[in-house]
């Protein structure tokens, strides 16, 4: 309306059956789709990205009238795997953490600068525990979450042990 209130008639109503489909659902993920689809049917500008780790499929392959279309996408770069493993570590990274810890107390002090800039993207990026987590982001986010005072070394972290990142 030209006042700037809406006008009723681009408000999309909920029938019945939408009500119904809404209160009867069994799990969340269609409620999201709901959700999406009604916000959707709100412009027809609106585009929305959806991330998962398959294509979409069943209830996921359309949003009432919208096309989904699944756009397979890279693992990321190591450099940018390096980074995000850096920005989600609990403490800053020094030389000793590319090193076997001399004695068990090295962890307490830390008699390092903190590595910085390019010279830690490339140690990172070569490193045996970077290699080994992969590029995907949800791995590489678990494993720097284990990044903290008590692991003295990178060459010390859980996943170099054998133990699996799915697992936490």
């Amino acid at each position: 309306k030209a006042d700037g209130s809406i006008a009723d008639e681009h408000i999309p109503q909920e029938s019945s059956t939408d009500v119904a489909r809404a209160t009867s659902s069994s799990s969340w993920d269609d409620d999201l789709a709901l959700a999406l689809e009604g916000l959707l049917c709100t412009s027809s500008q609106l585009c929305l990205l959806l991330a998962s780790s398959s294509p979409p499929r069943g209830r996921w392959a359309s949003l009432g009238s919208c096309k989904v279309v699944g756009h397979p996408a890279s693992p990321m770069s190591m450099q940018d795997a390096a980074q995000l493993f850096v920005w989600r570590c609990n403490r800053p990274l020094r030389a000793q953490d590319f090193e076997r810890p001399q004695a068990e107390d090295a962890a307490s002090s830390p008699s390092e600068e903190p590595m910085t800039g390019s010279a830690l993207m490339a140690q990172l990026a070569a490193s045996t525990l970077l290699q080994e987590i992969g590029r995907l982001p949800a791995d590489i986010v678990k494993a720097a979450q284990l990044v903290d005072d008590g692991l003295p070394s990178l060459l010390q972290h859980p996943f170099l042990k054998g133990q699996a990142l799915a697992s936490g």
